[in-house]
């Protein structure tokens, strides 16, 4: 999944798992996220509350057998 989608997801109340095998890929997702977020704190299109809200709903993992939903999505780049 990527970050925009997994962002739109946590803004909405949705709990999100972004998988990749790769960690270094999910570190730098993890690092735009906080970035993409701490912009919208910045421009006071969020708060710190809801800041911390939706990084709370999001989760990482390159760990298969972690992958449980009702909906998975997947986006290739």
């Amino acid at each position: 999944m990527g970050s925009g989608i997994a962002l739109s997801a946590a803004e909405h109340g949705i709990p999100v798992l972004l998988y990749d095998l790769n960690p270094v890929a999910l570190f730098n997702t993890r690092q735009q996220i906080e970035k993409d977020l701490q912009r919208q704190v910045d421009k006071k299109r969020i708060g710190e509350a809801d800041k911390k809200e939706m990084t709370q709903r999001i989760r990482f993992s390159s760990l298969i057998n972690e992958c449980r939903a009702g909906i998975i999505l997947e986006a290739i780049i």
